[in-house]
């Protein structure tokens, strides 16, 4: 019996009006900012959950810890609801400009 896939992991939040939700909560206005994204890779525990909301962002590194591979590279909104998902709470994004964290 041939057994089947298992089904694809999304690489965007399932309810894209709760991401934008979110990103209005915790006030975002405008234009993106420029942000800093900071993982604290002895708390990750590997898990992906970062990758799959915003995989432009993170990637793994050779110990399967997460990291900032490029900061622009998905939206805001995806940026912090995978931050928002993170089990351990190892990644903190914060305003380049003003040092401003945005709460997750």
């Amino acid at each position: 019996m041939a057994r089947a896939d298992p089904p694809a992991r999304s690489s965007r939040t399932p309810d894209a009006g709760r991401s934008a939700a979110f990103a209005e909560a915790v006030g975002v206005k405008g234009p993106p900012p420029r942000l800093r994204i900071e993982v604290d890779r002895d708390r990750c525990a590997g898990n992906g959950m970062c990758l799959d909301f915003a995989p432009g962002v993170f990637a793994y590194d050779s110990r399967r810890r997460a990291e900032v591979v490029d900061p622009e590279g998905d939206a805001l909104e995806d940026i912090l609801v995978a931050a928002e998902n993170c089990p351990t709470a190892a990644i903190g994004v914060t305003d380049a400009a003003t040092g401003e964290p945005y709460e997750v």
